[in-house]
């Protein structure tokens, strides 16, 4: 897909992109390219991981709530895991 995009740079930030895009041999414009795609990739990944955290949260929320129930009825839920390894 290609998508055209207008990207207003402040002045003072086109020499340092000028001179990193350089060292690595490309334009600026290839350079803020993939600028856009890193972070692209690095969203899609938070969202994939919220996902799964959403998925966790879910299954904890339905399976750890009796068990921890059983615990504490049983005593064995008492106390933080610091209390129970002083003890």
């Amino acid at each position: 897909m290609t998508v055209d995009l207008s990207v207003e740079i402040e002045e003072s930030d086109v020499a340092t992109l000028s001179l990193i895009a350089a060292a690595g041999g490309r334009t600026i414009e290839a350079y803020v390219t993939g600028l856009v795609h890193t972070e692209a990739v690095r969203l899609r990944q938070a969202e994939a991981f919220s996902r799964l955290a959403d998925r966790r949260l879910a299954v904890q929320d339905t399976w750890f709530p009796s068990v921890v129930a059983d615990d504490e009825q049983d005593g064995r839920g008492t106390g933080s895991a610091e209390d129970q390894v002083d003890d």
